[in-house]
């Protein structure tokens, strides 16, 4: 019905996720971390796991032309 999946759900999926080989090499997250729990449990997940994050993209845009 419109609401967010709870961020203790998103986090251990996206830990999960990030666990499986295929991403050892890095991997890219669209749209997550979304709150600052989630913020802080992936910089957790990184820490177990060895590894930094290395870069941080934000695009914005303008309300109107995300319809078009």
């Amino acid at each position: 019905s419109g609401h967010l999946i709870s961020d203790s759900i998103v986090n251990r999926v996206v830990c999960d996720r990030i666990g499986h080989p295929d991403c050892s090499g890095g991997f890219i997250l669209d749209g997550y971390p979304r709150t600052v729990d989630q913020a802080q449990n992936l910089q957790i997940i990184v820490s177990g796991m060895n590894c930094c994050i290395d870069a941080v993209i934000e695009l914005q845009v303008d309300g109107s032309l995300m319809f078009k």
